[in-house]
This record gives C-alpha cells, sequence and structure tokens, in this order.
C-alpha cells in the first residue's frame, strides 16, 4: 500500500514539476595546447552559469583532448588552467537536447608564473543534500551582519521564539544546536544567549539537517542546527578580523578575532568574540478569569531596558603522530552577561471596575559562565577504515538574581503596601562525554558507520525567594527550594550506505540509547527516578531519476528530553500574580518522521509528517481562577500531529539578480488535557521568505531579504502573523580580503510576538505581546592578514574533528 502510495506521489511531483524524461549522455569537448603542441594535464572546468557551481571537472590526454558530460537546457561556462599559463574562460553556452558542444581549439600562453593557483568560485545561498540543506552565510550580506541568531532568524523555514528562548524548523519544536558538528550541550537559554553573542561574521555557514543519520544522538525532533564557524587553517601564518557597530534603541558592537599558525605537524589556532548590545523590550499580558462568582481582568505592561555584553574564546592545537594519526586538544570559554532594569504595571478589574493595582521595579542580572575541553585522536587503520576518538568534559554556571520593589495600590489610588524581595538562582552543571566511532568503505558501493558514546550530566539548582519585613530578609518557602539533577545516557548506533547500480543510494541506521535520570529535591526528595531505553531507527532512500533530479524518501525515530533547567524548580517574577516556574514532572517526548523530497535542478519539493507523543511545550501559560495567579510553565501535551510542504525554488535574471524562495505550508494539531477535559485545536499555517542578491559593478553588491510567517500554533497558544524586511549593501575594496557592509535589519518594526489562549475561554482568556525586535542599522568592516599565497589544505581527521569544537 505504501510503496503503491510513494510511486502515485513521485509521478504526481513530476507532473506538477514538469519533470522531462532523461537523455542520453552529452559532453563538452575541447582539445588544449601552447605554441610548442598539445597539452596533457590541464584541467578543464565545467560550471554552471547561473551560481558559478562546479559541475565536474577533467583532464586533458596526451592529445590535449578532454570530455565533459554534462545535461541539455542549462547554461554553462567552462575554465581551463595550468600553472604557469594564464587561464582561459570560455563565454556562456547551453547544449541543445542530443547535441555535444566543441569549443575547438584552447591555446595557453606562457609567462605567467605563480608558486600557487587558487580557483575561487562564488557559492550559491543554498545548498541540499540528501539529509540537510546548506546556508553559506559568508555569500550573504544580511546574514553576514549581526549575531548568529539573526542569521538564524533569516534562514528558511526557522523561527526563533526569543520569548520562549526556543527554535523551531519546518513547524517542528525541538532543535539541537551544534558548533562545527559538535553538539552544544547547554540548556536553551544558554544557548539563545550564547548565539547572540557570536558574529555571524564569523560564520561560514549554517546547515539545517531535518533528517539526522544515526551517527548524530536521537536528542531533537525537530533535527540540528548546525553553525560552521570559518576556520581556514593556513601553512604559516594567517586570520582574518572584523569591527562592526550599529544603534536601533541602544548601541551594537561586536567584534571578531581569528588567527592560526601551521607548521609541517604542528597546528596552532584560536578565535575572541566580543559582542555587546543595548535594547529596549517592550512586554504586555492580559487575561480575563471567570471564577464563578466575577470576572477578574488584569492588564500587565512591562517596558525592560537589557544590555547584553558577550565573549566567547576558543583556542586549539593539532599534532600530526604520523601519516595516518592525528591528535587535537581544544579549549573553549565563554562569558553571557544580560542585565535588565524593568518597570512592570498590573491593573486588576472586577466586573469592569479597578479593584487594585501594582507597581514594581525589578533589577534582574542573568549570567552564564562556561569553561570547556576537548581531547581527540583519529586514526587511518588502512583498508579504508578510520577511528575517531572524543573525550569532553564542559561546565555551565548560571547566576540569575532578581530584586524587585513592589507597590501596592487600592482603586482610589493610595499606596496600600511597600515591599522589597528578591529572588536568586545558581544552577552550576557539569557533563563529561567519550565517543569513538569506526567508519570505512568496503567497496566502492558499500561503506559503514559504527560507534559508541556516554555522556553524564550533574547539576545542582539553588533557588531562594525572599522578602524584608521588620529589618530582616523573611524566606518564603514556597518559591525556594534546592534539587540536584544526575543523568546518564548510553548510546550505540549501526549505520551503512549503499550506492546500487542504478546509482540510486540506500541508508539504514539504528541507534539504541539508554537514559538513566534521578532528579532530588531538598523539601519533595526524589521527583524523578527515570530508567527507560528506546530503538531509534533511520532510512534514506535516494532515487537517481536523471542527471538533473532525484527523489529522496527518509524516516527517522527522534527523543526530547525535557531540559535541566525546564525540570528545575525556579521562579522569576513579572509582577506578584505573574511568574515563570519550572516543571519537574516533564516527560520526555518521541516522534516518528517520514519525509519526501524531490530535486529537479536547484527546485526542492518536500513533504513530511510527524507524530510525536508527550510533546514538550515551554513557557506555557496556566491560569489559577481562585487566586488569578498567572504561571507561566513548561508542559506537556498529549500529541502533536504536523502535515507540512516546503518548496524551495530559485529565480535567475541575467548573470547579476537572483532570488531565492522557500515557502513552508503545514497543519498542525496539538492534543492535550486541561483540567481533565480533552481539547483537540488545529491550526494551518505558513511562512514565505525570498532573498534577493543583485551583483554589481565595481565589487558592489546589494540583498534584500523579505519574510512572513502565518497564524501558528506554539503549545496551547495561537501567535497571529509576523513580517520582517531586511537591507543589505557590500563593497570589496581594493585591498584582497578587505570588505564593508552595511545592512538593515526589521526595518518595518514588525518582529514582534502576538499570542493569545482562549480555548477554554469560558473559564479564562490569555493574551499576550512581546516585542524584543527594533529597526536596525549595522556597519561592519572585515579584512585579512598573514600569508595567504601559502595557503593549502590538511588532510586527515584531525581538520574534521577540530571542526567539531563548542
Amino acid at each position: 500500500m505504501f510503496a503503491h502510495f510513494l510511486k502515485k506521489s513521485a509521478l504526481l511531483i513530476l507532473v506538477f514539476l514538469g519533470f522531462s524524461k532523461s537523455t542520453h549522455a552529452q559532453y563538452v569537448t575541447g582539445i588544449v595546447s601552447d605554441d610548442s603542441g598539445p597539452m596533457s594535464y590541464v584541467n578543464a572546468l565545467l560550471y554552471t552559469a547561473s551560481d558559478s557551481n562546479l559541475v565536474r571537472g577533467e583532464l586533458t590526454d596526451d592529445a590535449g583532448y578532454f570530455q565533459i558530460s554534462a545535461t541539455p537546457e542549462t547554461n554553462y561556462y567552462v575554465e581551463v588552467s595550468m600553472i604557469g599559463y594564464g587561464s582561459f574562460q570560455s563565454p556562456v553556452f547551453s547544449l541543445a537536447a542530443g547535441e555535444n558542444y566543441d569549443l575547438g581549439d584552447i591555446l595557453l600562453s606562457e609567462g605567467l608564473t605563480l608558486e600557487a593557483v587558487e580557483l575561487v568560485a562564488k557559492k550559491p545561498l543554498f545548498e541540499q543534500k540528501i539529509d540537510r540543506l546548506a546556508i553559506n552565510v559568508a555569500e550573504s550580506i544580511n546574514m553576514s551582519a549581526g549575531s548568529v541568531l539573526d542569521a538564524l532568524e533569516k534562514s528558511p523555514g526557522v523561527l526563533v521564539n526569543r520569548q520562549n528562548e526556543a527554535i523551531s524548523m519546518l513547524g517542528k519544536d525541538g532543535v539541537v544546536i551544534m558548533i562545527n558538528g559538535k553538539i552544544s550541550q547547554a540548556p536553551p537559554s544558554a544557548v539563545i544567549s550564547m548565539l547572540s553573542g557570536i558574529s555571524a561574521n564569523n560564520v561560514e555557514k549554517i546547515e539545517l539537517i531535518t533528517t539526522p543519520p544515526s551517527k548524530y544522538d536521537a536528542e531533537g525532533n525537530a533535527g540540528f542546527v548546525n553553525i560552521i564557524l570559518k576556520d581556514d587553517t593556513q601553512e604559516g601564518w594567517y586570520g582574518n578580523y572584523s569591527l562592526s557597530a550599529g544603534y536601533n534603541t541602544g548601541e551594537n558592537l561586536g567584534a571578531t578575532l581569528f588567527s592560526s599558525y601551521q607548521k609541517d605537524k604542528l597546528a596552532v589556532f584560536g578565535s575572541y568574540s566580543f559582542n555587546r548590545n543595548r535594547s529596549r523590550q517592550d512586554v504586555r499580558y492580559f487575561r480575563r478569569v471567570n471564577n464563578g462568582t466575577n470576572i477578574l481582568e488584569s492588564l500587565v505592561t512591562s517596558e525592560r531596558f537589557a544590555i547584553q555584553q558577550d565573549h566567547n574564546v576558543r583556542l586549539g592545537v593539532d599534532y600530526a603522530l604520523s601519516d595516518d594519526s592525528n591528535v587535537g586538544f581544544i579549549v573553549t570559554s565563554f562569558d553571557e552577561k544580560w542585565t535588565m532594569d524593568a518597570t512592570s504595571e498590573n491593573s486588576i478589574y472586577s466586573d469592569n471596575l479597578l479593584s487594585d493595582s501594582t507597581f514594581v521595579e525589578t533589577t534582574e542580572l542573568n549570567q552564564w559562565r562556561h569553561y570547556g575541553a576537548n581531547i581527540h585522536y583519529d586514526k587511518k587503520l588502512g583498508g579504508g577504515h578510520t577511528l575517531n576518538v572524543d573525550s569532553d568534559y564542559l561546565f555551565f554556571v548560571d547566576n540569575n538574581p532578581n530584586d524587585y520593589i513592589i507597590d501596592y495600590f487600592d482603586a482610589s489610588g493610595p499606596t496600600l503596601l511597600d515591599e522589597v524581595s528578591q529572588s536568586t538562582k545558581l544552577t552550576p552543571i557539569n557533563i563529561w562525554v567519550a565517543k569513538a566511532d569506526l567508519n570505512g568503505q568496503l567497496n566502492d558501493k558499500f561503506g559503514y558507520e559504527t560507534g559508541v558514546k556516554t555522556s553524564q550530566s550533574f547539576f545542582e539548582n539553588d533557588v531562594a525567594y525572599q522578602k524584608w519585613i521588620g529589618n530582616n530578609w523573611i524566606v518564603e518557602d514556597r518559591f525556594t527550594n534546592f534539587s540536584n539533577l544526575n543523568e546518564r545516557i548510553y548510546a550505540a548506533y549501526f549505520s551503512t550506505n549503499t550506492v546500487l547500480e542504478n546509482k540510486d543510494e540506500v541508508k539504514l541506521g539504528l541507534r539504541y540509547e539508554y537514559t538513566d535520570s534521578k532528579l532530588n529535591t531538598e523539601k519533595e526528595g526524589t521527583v524523578v527516578d527515570r530508567q527507560f531505553g528506546a530503538l531509534f531507527p533511520t532510512l534514506y532512500y535516494s532515487k537517481f531519476l536523471s542527471e538533473r533530479s532525484k527523489l529522496n524518501f527518509s524516516y527517522n525515530r527522534r527523543i526530547t528530553r525535557p531540559t535541566f533547567n525546564d525540570m528545575a524548580p525556579f521562579v522569576i517574577f513579572v509582577e506578584p500574580r505573574t511568574y515563570f516556574f519550572g516543571n519537574s514532572a516533564l516527560q520526555p517526548a518521541i516522534s516518528d518522521n517520514v519525509k519526501v523530497d524531490f530535486t529537479l535542478d536547484s527546485y526542492i519539493l518536500s513533504f513530511q509528517y510527524m507524530f510525536q507523543d508527550s510533546t514538550i511545550s515551554r513557557f506555557q501559560n496556566q491560569v489559577d481562577i481562585e487566586t488569578n495567579e498567572q504561571l507561566i510553565t513548561p508542559l506537556n501535551l498529549s500529541n502533536t500531529q504536523l502535515f507540512s510542504g516546503n518548496l524551495t525554488v530559485p529565480i535567475f535574471i541575467g548573470n547579476n539578480i537572483n532570488i531565492q524562495n522557500n515557502f513552508f505550508l503545514g497543519y498542525r494539531i496539538n492534543s492535550f488535557y486541561e483540567e481533565n477535559e480533552f481539547y483537540e485545536i488545529g491550526q494551518l499555517g505558513g511562512t514565505a521568505n525570498s532573498t534577493v542578491n543583485w551583483t554589481l559593478a565595481k565589487g558592489f553588491s546589494a540583498e534584500a531579504s523579505m519574510m512572513y510567517i502565518s497564524k501558528r500554533l506554539v503549545g496551547l497558544a495561537t501567535l497571529n502573523p509576523i513580517y520582517l524586511l531586511n537591507v543589505g549593501f557590500q563593497k570589496k575594496l581594493k585591498r584582497e580580503g578587505d570588505v564593508i557592509r552595511i545592512s538593515g535589519n526589521d526595518l518595518l518594526n514588525s518582529l514582534k510576538w502576538d499570542f493569545n489562549t482562549d480555548f477554554n475561554s469560558d473559564e479564562f482568556v490569555i493574551e499576550g505581546f512581546w516585542d524584543f525586535s527594533q529597526p536596525t542599522i549595522i556597519v561592519s568592516f572585515s579584512s585579512t592578514f598573514g600569508h595567504k599565497e601559502n595557503r593549502r589544505s590538511r588532510e586527515g581527521g584531525a581538520r574534521e574533528e577540530r571542526n567539531r569544537v563548542n
């Protein structure tokens, strides 16, 4: 039944896109010579004219002849080059169906002497692979400006919810962040803070891995976002730096520095980044509660003035022990400091008459510090097999004190009571990770990957709330607790990949993970004692339809575990009757995901279905009808279903304008229990994202990106539509490597989070509004230094694993 459905779906996709049947092989040919006659071993490279993507390359034979296979109805150009000779670039051409294209005789001239030849081609903004979409951030003016979090907000299919400190992808929550292929073990609030403190100018590309293979942890329902930093190791000394300055409601300052030195077997490298951003945030909550006696309404408005200051450091050493083994050591550290002064007003109405009100002045510090170390060893075992071993130690600590001054008023206006209170939260987290991976290619069609991993996490959470009464601090027991969590995870996986005779690819994988979690609190004792094991299968099938098109099918199972902070008891007050709170009763969520992709050249059409049990939804609004208190806490829904489609359509206008369009449409169903009653909410929603790039004369280029996000469900709440406009300009200066950029983000001041919860409107209605973004203008300058002419690329596993640093 399913196979029949898949065949019919593939046929409909092909008809929809007007797919034409594949043709016999066609070739681009030519003969290369110099004044002495035919030249052998000359590079002949075929590129697509629309985006300068390398299609394939060949070397000339003894007669100077080359032959490169190509497909018709595509514009190409050919570059021919050899050290010591001037290069040749052909005019743009296309192949007619059933015909070859002959460039004829190509004459290269001597006289150009180079120590090295560096071939540079502009990458497309988006690159679709079998299990991920790669976004070349370095090729985008807008994405390179601002922070990594800003770049993610501009990525197709990605939604950053700063209010909930959450990132979703293709309509699914539970994104796991990786830095250079290494999973960030930090809690979501620390991840959001960290990403907002890393300059996007230090990023090479972002990979959106929607269907992770078995070698990756099973954590994360939506998949992985892999942020690959620039790390271009050179023979000799090399580096780059950038400076940026901007303004919205306050200054936005940033600086990055990367430097490396490589000589023979030794490579030393390091990077540092600094960001300081001052901003204003406006928050509004409204709730209406029917307690059976009267109707109570509350209106909370808050003005928040925040400063975020971040330092990120990364230092490493690689050493080649031999031709087939390497060892590397990396240390990382960051200090993310967020301070805020806020004022909040809350007016309480009873049956439309003002009852009382409060005015709150809040001073908050939220500071995350991190120290980490990684040691890596890799060895080529021969016969196409490679062993990789990693060991990591990570330490995080969150210090989050809040001071409150609260004035209470009655309906007539006089002050009833002045109150001074404070909350404290100190959370140190220790994580140890060890893993070993073995991979290899048994022949030209069959490969494998296998490995084991263990991790242990231990954290303490010391939370207290106290009031200043009678010249003494009096602890309020309701919001005071001490807890600790000890969690161990053991994992093993095996996967295979096979290339069939018809060029189809099959990847099969199976991962097993066993989790042992214990959460103890000072007041309640052991509140979580959970041991469970689960299998997580993955399946990929890539059907080769022609040189231009493929059909991919994938299935995987994922798990989303509660974060440490979500499970730990804590309290943060917006005002006395509205506060954030942890939930130690959270359960892990498991999802099954099916995805079908059809690609035709750079066009991509995808369909997916997800079913997730016990969905974790962060920062959901709950109301105590008797006390009129609003509790904002993470909850488990009963389940979530998502039916969705995604379409990527590039448009090329001439050789200097390209438009990347991405459209997402999904129907989401959230099912949950509220006060022992079952509710099911469905919502159709989508996003449209378009990025236009212009290549202008004399090193100038420009970019504009537009995004629209329709109404959508987030847990129990419905978020209203938002839209976004960003523009940017870039100028390459005369000195190679010097670039100046000017970008404008959120120019329409439209990035607002406006939500409501009204499924149980007979008892309560909640509405909210968060404005965390304002129009921002940023000017940045970047440059390189050192010995660029000695560029070379290191081989071996150490380079790959060095890119796994957090």
